[in-house]
Parts: structure tokens; C-alpha cells; sequence
């Protein structure tokens, strides 16, 4: 966590701006609140109860690892295409543009699953966004009946399927989750 924050924010720069509550620069006193979490097995997460940025008690939670691949969006990687769309150049020799250049895929787990190929990038993202939003509906009931559940984890996740479908249905990008 405190390496994620200082080395490590140069090979991500999603870290550059998080930080760790002075609390927790002691390990003694991370490891207690630590102990009172189901953190066997599991990944520490602070996106999904908080922003992203700041590791502390209240926004912080243990969570499987296909939870947190779950809401990667690989914002860094993208370009200037939404979440999900990547755009397909004419191949050497072809005379004409592509009639439906943008792709779309959505990434489950460590697969990526082509959805198909679109006149606009964002018809492809919002064909990432139902998709993900499927995603998302069966790993919130999986996540349900986890050993490691806990309400208020369950509860932001329903909240980003919440909102991703609201994303898709005032055709809006989504930019987080």
C-alpha cells in the first residue's frame, strides 16, 4: 500500500495522487483494523467504498480478486476511444474506409471477449456498457455468497451497476466505476 503510493506511482500513474492516512504509516495499527476484515486470500481495495485515492478504515475493504479485476477500466491504456472501443484502421491495399471500423470488447477476468464491430465509437461503448453491466449483475450475486461478503462492499457494487446502467440509458460514456 505505502510502496503502491511512493515507488510505484511512477510505473502507475493512478497512484501519483493517492496517499495513506498517517494513522496507518504504523504498521501495527493497520494490521488491527486488518484483523477485523476478511483479508485471507483477498485483495485490499480502495475504490470501490471510497475514491481511489486515499487508503484509510472507511475507505478501504478486502475483496476477492475477480472483484477488483471486475473494475478495472484501463483508463491509462485507452486513448482518446471511450472504455471498451478501439478503432480499426484500413488494411494496407483495401481501396474504401471500414463501414464499421470501431471494435468493442469487454475484459473478464484475464479474457477479453470481442462484442463486435460498430459505425461509432459510441454504439461499440455502449455495447461494452450492457455487457459489463451482465458482468457485473452475476459478480454482485457471487459476490453474495462469498465467504469474505460484507454488506457495505455489496452495496457499492450494486450502486456502479446502478449507475453504469444509468450511463447506458441516457447514452453517456462512462468514465469510472
Amino acid at each position: 500500500m505505502k510502496e503502491r503510493c511512493n515507488k510505484a506511482s511512477k510505473r502507475n500513474p493512478s497512484y501519483l495522487e493517492s496517499g495513506v492516512i498517517d494513522d496507518w504509516h504504523r504498521f501495527s495499527n493497520f494490521k488491527s483494523w486488518m484483523q477485523g476484515q476478511p483479508w485471507q486470500g483477498n485483495e485490499l481495495d480502495k475504490d470501490i467504498l471510497g475514491d481511489g485515492k486515499l487508503y484509510s478504515p472507511d475507505t478501504c475493504c478486502f475483496v476477492p480478486s475477480w472483484v477488483n479485476l471486475l473494475l478495472v477500466l484501463s483508463n491509462s491504456s485507452r486513448g482518446e476511444y471511450p472504455v471498451g472501443v478501439s478503432y480499426m484502421k484500413r488494411p494496407s491495399g483495401m481501396s474504401r474506409e471500414l463501414v464499421n471500423p470501431y471494435q468493442s470488447y469487454v475484459k473478464s477476468g484475464d479474457k477479453k471477449k470481442h462484442l463486435g464491430m460498430f459505425s461509432t465509437a459510441m454504439q461499440a461503448h455502449q455495447a461494452w456498457q450492457a455487457e459489463k453491466i451482465v458482468l457485473m449483475e452475476a459478480a454482485v450475486l457471487r459476490y453474495s455468497e462469498d465467504r469474505s461478503f460484507q454488506q457495505p462492499v455489496f452495496d457499492a457494487l450494486q450502486s456502479k451497476v446502478l449507475a453504469l446502467r444509468q450511463d447506458l440509458v441516457e447514452n453517456r460514456e462512462t468514465v469510472s466505476l
